[in-house]
């Protein structure tokens, strides 16, 4: 256990320095290894080596006699807070709607569900949980998912309408 609380220990250590260093380079901030925050413009770092809950946050001064506004906050346990994240991306999975998009059929997305226990073009499980997930790249292919999902939707609205059509015809001839 003891091992483990080191490991901790020095990611934290090397989580705070380098942190601290994007945020001094690219917000031209100045900052402070105690609590005491060091102001440049109106953005300032509290890298806090003693702290139990948050090492680094980030805080933007709102003025004389009022609460600064924290815009960034990273806890003991490598979560990261805040309020908003942008992510730039160069595509987007709106090709899902171009008319030479082959969706795969639904028994195909089953017979690799059941094979490889995730959804096809999706990572593994253990590929995340070892290697973590670009936030973009995440979305891009949920989004691509939740595309398909219309697609397949679509299709089953049309076979619903086919259906309910032929019924009231039958209900119609039977009466």
């Amino acid at each position: 256990m003891k091992k483990n609380n080191t490991i901790s220990v020095m990611i934290t250590k090397a989580a705070k320095a380098i942190m601290a260093f994007i945020l001094t380079v690219s917000l031209n901030t100045a900052y402070s290894q105690t609590n005491t925050p060091q102001t440049s413009k109106s953005l300032h770092v509290v890298v806090a080596n003693d702290s139990t809950t948050h090492p680094i946050i980030v805080e933007k001064e709102m003025g004389i006699n009022q609460s600064n506004y924290k815009l960034l906050q990273l806890d003991n346990n490598g979560l990261l807070y805040t309020r908003e994240v942008k992510v730039n991306l160069q595509s987007w999975p709106d090709f899902v709607f171009h008319k030479e998009y082959e969706l795969m059929p639904l028994n195909e997305v089953e017979t690799f569900i059941a094979k490889n226990g995730h959804l096809p073009n999706i990572p593994k499980a253990e590929i995340i949980e070892t290697d973590g997930l670009n936030l973009g790249e995440m979305n891009k292919l949920l989004m691509q998912k939740v595309e398909e999902l219309t697609l397949y939707l679509i299709e089953q609205q049309k076979v619903i309408d086919a259906q309910q059509k032929r019924i009231e015809a039958l209900e119609t001839k039977n009466q």
